[in-house]
């Protein structure tokens, strides 16, 4: 006989058409995953927005910059994934320092941030009244030791190209109150990456540059850069006349100023000195004490010069010393290390021989085949490299010519030196 069946208990297990269908559930995680996928997409649309805010960016400086001890500062970020990068009012300030090292008014390229992030170059960027602060001290300079800092933010192996428009150039020496400046620079100039040289960090390169512009020469302008060319301008007292500076071509390794190369050309355009300790050592080595040397440039006169391995080379230079109505011509060339050592050469020649009656004068005699001496030591701390024939004919020489010249008080003074060349 078949038993009647028996009821359901309580909480016993639901029916299958009580629980949820399969196809539903898939269709919630869908969603979900919809809304996430979104959520992240619009995260990466405006991830560039949301670290352009001020809060943001600062932060991101802050992080990238403490490494280097400098202070970042922007106070214009646009960033879009398909728009040109521009940057307005930055500043770069190392610690310690009253004085931002670099400051500029606008950096604007031409090349989106997708194209940066993931193409082959950084693009092309006009750099709008840039302001560089150098300032030299017994360790280099400032920038050299940002520069070397900043090594480490590595941009990838990808070239760019820079246009710097109405730059200004400010520079300090250890003895200068205030730094004397160079403005209205306009350069092109060219990034390569560090992968592409043998120096192993990025090079800035550029050519036919106009650095000085008829600039009236000052005793800081000879300290802190002129005395590398020009040697006798070291530690000038007293300044007259214009200069004009321009580089050919020049190739200059960030952080390693050792290895800069480059080509250019120094006018001084009327130039008078009264020299530092250089011609101190010709006023010994003369054995004049009675009256300082002033030196004199021949109007436009054309120095051409040259940087490789630590060392600028100059050649082509002619001045004329003059004391007690004495004149001396001194053609030079040789180099002057960054270290400031010497090696320099300078061949004299005396106008006031010119129609003399050399006969029984010895001296006289090689003092007429413009005898060279060989100075070495350093800027501030100059030498002989030997007190040989030279220089004895040379203390002759000048004793000669200041007995004739007492001689003769009305005579006329020598011809000036010729035109540059």
């Amino acid at each position: 006989m078949t038993q009647p069946s028996l009821p359901s208990q309580p909480g016993s297990a639901a029916s299958p058409v009580d629980a949820p269908p399969p196809t539903q559930k898939r269709r919630r995680w869908l969603r979900w995953l919809f809304v996430l996928v979104l959520l992240l997409l619009l995260f990466i649309v405006f991830l560039p927005n949301l670290v352009a805010l001020p809060f943001c960016r600062q932060r991101l400086l802050d992080l990238a910059f403490s490494r280097v001890n400098t202070q970042a500062t922007l106070g214009e970020l646009s960033l879009s994934w398909f728009s040109p990068v521009l940057i307005g009012d930055l500043q770069l300030q190392p610690e310690n320092t009253d004085r931002a090292a670099l400051s500029v008014q606008q950096v604007a390229g031409n090349t989106s941030l997708l194209h940066i992030l993931f193409g082959h170059s950084l693009g092309n960027y006009r750099i709008s009244q840039p302001e560089l602060y150098v300032h030299f001290d017994s360790e280099g300079t400032n920038i050299t030791r940002l520069i070397r800092g900043l090594s480490s933010l590595s941009l990838g192996n990808r070239s760019a190209q820079l246009e710097v428009i109405d730059g200004r150039l400010l520079l300090q020496g250890q003895n200068s109150p205030q730094p004397w400046q160079v403005d209205g620079l306009n350069l092109n100039l060219a990034l390569t990456p560090a992968g592409e040289n043998a120096a192993g960090v990025p090079v800035v390169s550029g050519e036919n540059t106009r650095l000085l512009n008829q600039m009236e020469l000052t005793p800081e302008m000879c300290n802190d850069l002129l005395k590398f060319i020009t040697p006798p301008l070291f530690q000038a007292t007293r300044t007259s006349g214009k200069v004009s500076l321009s580089l050919d071509d020049f190739h200059w390794p960030l952080g390693k100023p050792e290895a800069t190369d480059l080509k250019g050309r120094l006018t001084l355009h009327s130039v008078n000195v009264v020299p530092g300790p250089i011609v101190q050592l010709l006023n010994s080595l003369l054995q004049n004490h009675n009256a300082p040397w002033v030196m004199q440039i021949a109007k436009d006169d054309e120095v051409t010069f040259s940087m490789h391995n630590g060392r600028v080379y100059h050649d082509n230079l002619l001045f004329r010393l003059s004391a007690l109505q004495v004149e001396i011509v001194v053609h030079s060339h040789g180099s002057v290390g960054l270290d400031e050592t010497l090696d320099w050469f300078l061949e004299f020649q005396f106008p006031g021989l010119e129609g003399a009656d050399l006969t029984g004068h010895p001296w006289m005699k090689l003092l007429s085949q413009n005898p060279t001496i060989h100075m070495v030591g350093s800027l501030s701390q100059p030498k002989l490299s030997s007190q040989g024939l030279a220089a004895q004919v040379l203390q002759a020489g000048f004793e000669w010519l200041l007995q004739r010249r007492s001689e003769q008080p009305n005579s006329q003074s020598s011809p000036d030196l010729p035109p540059g060349r």
